[in-house]
């Protein structure tokens, strides 16, 4: 899901919103990369957080587009969705609950890190509009960085296939590749402390392990035993797409080798 807002909406959260909320931030947080690739486990977890605050399913870089929104009207949109995030629907995605014990998703009023979380919804939006990556860039400078969970791209399109009810196609392949490539521009135009990449692979199976660095290069302190209980609900059990749906041979030589 994507958030709608007219103007007078933005306008409204804007007029609610107290500045010296958005006093402290030192980072806008953008995931990018595919749609169901795990970003929303690791956003959550990242959002458990007492100092960081991460809207779920805003796409802000759809509002930037349709509202050439301002730096302060981009933060004052992300704080009030990720307020949301404190219900038990507030980080439920597809058939998966993210909502974490002892954690303070949706309760963070003051944060370093502010962001959205809807990495295939904004990379589509990237890709589309080819001056935003700039525009965010140069608005934020030094403060943006970009997070891309990267998955097994033989799940990513089995996943493609599966929600969109269809059989595996070249839709789904140029899709992937599509979005692969506009992950690889970012990489390319940021500095390298501002693109955090996370195996999804290494990460079902050690989850603190691998956020412990993901919180340093944001600079977050996190305290070992909070981080345990707030990763205790990754399932390494939990099988990719392609296990049960085929993809065909046609398309599997077409995908970069993982």
């Amino acid at each position: 899901m994507t958030i709608s807002l007219s103007r007078s909406e933005i306008q409204s959260i804007v007029e609610k919103t107290d500045v010296s909320r958005l006093a402290q931030i030192k980072n806008l947080i953008l995931f990018v990369g595919h749609a169901h690739s795990g970003h929303s486990i690791v956003g959550s977890i990242l959002d458990s957080h007492s100092d960081i605050a991460l809207a779920n399913e805003v796409n802000i870089a759809k509002l930037i587009v349709d509202h050439d929104l301002t730096q302060q009207e981009i933060t004052s949109v992300l704080l009030y969705f990720s307020f949301q995030n404190s219900n038990e629907k507030g980080w439920k995605n597809s058939e998966y609950q993210y909502k974490h014990d002892k954690g303070f998703q949706g309760e963070t009023s003051h944060p370093l890190i502010l962001g959205d979380k809807k990495a295939g919804g904004t990379t589509r939006i990237l890709i589309k509009h080819d001056w935003l990556l700039n525009h965010l860039i140069d608005m934020f400078k030094e403060k943006i960085k970009f997070i891309f969970v990267r998955r097994n791209p033989l799940d990513v399109v089995a996943a493609y296939s599966y929600y969109m009810n269809q059989p595996p196609c070249q839709f789904h392949v140029d899709r992937y590749l599509e979005n692969y490539q506009m992950v690889k521009t970012i990489s390319q135009k940021v500095h390298s402390n501002q693109f955090i990449e996370v195996s999804q692979e290494r990460f079902v199976h050690e989850p603190a392990r691998v956020m412990v660095p993901v919180f340093e290069k944001i600079s977050i302190p996190v305290q070992p035993e909070q981080l345990k209980q707030w990763v205790s609900s990754v399932r390494s059990d939990i099988k990719g797409k392609s296990e049960t749906i085929k993809i065909p041979e046609t398309l599997r030589v077409q995908l970069p080798v993982f």
